[in-house]
């Protein structure tokens, strides 16, 4: 994986649909992500501790991968 990619969406957000998202995951190898139940468009406004609940996940994941690129 050159660039990991982290897609997410909520379930009701109008200006990208989750299926969107989740058809753009399947198309990117290695991607992850996809439907957040309960979030909208502006998930960190409208819900934020759900929105962390998918936000931190990602950005450890990429702090590792970082760390162990230095370490090579």
């Amino acid at each position: 994986m050159v660039c990991p990619v982290h897609l997410y969406t909520g379930e009701y957000d109008y200006a990208c649909s989750a299926e969107e998202t989740e058809e753009t995951i399947a198309r990117i190898p290695g991607a992850k992500g996809g439907r957040m139940p309960g979030i909208g468009h502006f998930p960190m406004a409208e819900n934020s501790p759900l929105c962390k609940e998918y936000l931190w996940p990602a950005l450890r994941e990429l702090q590792a991968l970082n760390e162990g690129a230095r370490a090579r």
